[in-house]
């Protein structure tokens, strides 16, 4: 989400500066494959503005869930979204909350805790040691929360660390010079599924994927374990990439602990030393960058859509021919996204920079030199640089 109305609140009470820089998915889970996502899909695909029926929704607040009722707008405009919320039952409540404010005896709302009714003027708690002693328990449940929490966290990152365990070198695979870089967010609040794999297959070719996983934590990890040995797996018994890609979506939409809750981008390339082809497909994901004879492109994009949004998703395929000194550069986001930028101004910069680094003759360690020149990133990056030894401004 690059830009929020500052008076704008979510069902789930963030305001609209709360929102800036966040993804949706990762917000709004659930959404995903629902109709509300295959509008907006739809909106941004063909220019129609999407204007759904309204729907129900629950609120999370401190007296448990709250019932609404929202219904969604959104219009293209320059290749991007806007997105506009309706609720419906705002001026019911309006009136309502007075009213229930005046009754004697009546409860606090909702959304106030018992410490902003208490301090209210005019009003005394009825036994200070019930309202002490309160406190005391809500104080207790969010040290056992934090604790839970700190413990995921470290289970999670020694899950990662066990499943992504990243070169100190570069690779020779099916003759490619092959380097990898995995940094992690310098937030370090969350463990991320940012992910790749890079090997031999038995006919002498070479599989790499690269992945991201919405989400963080256990969760994320665990979602990043399935796709990553799925996808080796599938690929290792001769399937076709595009059915690889519709295999794992297949998993996702039926695996998922609550409908459509996780879903994933992905990018996979399989070459081929005896004719140089790279074939490739994605799901959702951002486009290869070709670097040869002194200058930098993106690759056309096949269709695509990201794992777990629709089961009607359909992959296809595209082909290029690799020359002596190119560099083909997988990653995943947190590469070029930057708060408040848009993506293309974050591609532009990545093509620049990967461009004058081989000129430069750093393109042995060119995927850890990109990711090393990340400062204060805040999403994991992970980046592959695949290199066709020769001329054209190799090491």
């Amino acid at each position: 989400m690059d830009a929020a109305a500052p008076g704008s609140v979510d069902p789930s009470g963030r305001r609209g500066k709360e929102l800036v820089g966040r993804r949706v998915l990762e917000t709004y889970p659930a959404v995903a494959g629902s109709a509300l996502w295959e509008g907006c899909l739809d909106a941004l695909t063909t220019g129609t503005v999407h204007e759904g029926a309204p729907f129900p929704c629950e609120e999370a607040v401190a007296a448990g869930p709250r019932r609404s009722a929202f219904s969604v707008r959104a219009a293209r405009l320059g290749g991007r979204l806007i997105v506009s919320w309706t609720r419906h039952d705002r001026e019911e409540r309006e009136e309502r909350e007075p009213q229930d404010a005046r009754l004697p005896g009546a409860p606090a709302r909702a959304d106030r805790s018992p410490a902003a009714a208490a301090d209210r003027p005019g009003q005394e708690p009825d036994d200070p040691r019930s309202a002490e002693s309160a406190l005391l328990e809500s104080e207790r449940t969010v040290l056992v929360e934090r604790g839970k929490l700190q413990a995921e966290r470290t289970l999670a990152a020694r899950l990662q660390h066990a499943l992504l365990p990243t070169p100190e070198r570069s690779l020779e695979l099916a003759g490619l010079h092959v380097d990898i870089a995995y940094v992690p967010s310098d937030a370090g609040v969350n463990v991320g599924g940012d992910w790749y794999s890079a090997i031999e297959l038995p006919d002498r070719s070479a599989l790499f994927v690269v992945g991201d996983v919405a989400g963080h934590g256990l969760d994320a990890v665990g979602t990043m374990a399935q796709l990553r040995f799925t996808a080796k797996g599938m690929t290792i018994t001769g399937s076709a990439l595009p059915d690889v890609l519709g295999r794992l979506n297949s998993l996702l939409l039926h695996t998922a602990s609550e409908p459509c809750g996780a879903t994933a981008t992905m990018i996979m390339a399989r070459y081929q030393p005896w004719d140089h082809r790279m074939t490739w497909v994605r799901a959702g994901h951002l486009p290869p960058l070709l670097i040869r004879r002194g200058e930098a492109r993106f690759l056309p994009q096949p269709q695509g859509r990201l794992l777990g949004a629709s089961f009607t998703s359909a992959y296809e395929q595209e082909m290029i021919g690799l020359e002596a000194g190119d560099h083909l550069v997988l990653y995943t986001d947190g590469l070029v996204e930057e708060p408040g930028e848009s993506i293309d101004t974050g591609l532009a910069r990545l093509a620049e920079t990967a461009r004058a680094l081989v000129a430069e003759g750093r393109a042995d360690t060119l995927a850890r030199t990109l990711a090393a020149q990340r400062q204060g990133n805040r999403d994991d990056i992970c980046v592959l640089d695949i290199h066709v030894p020769g001329s054209g401004g190799a090491p």
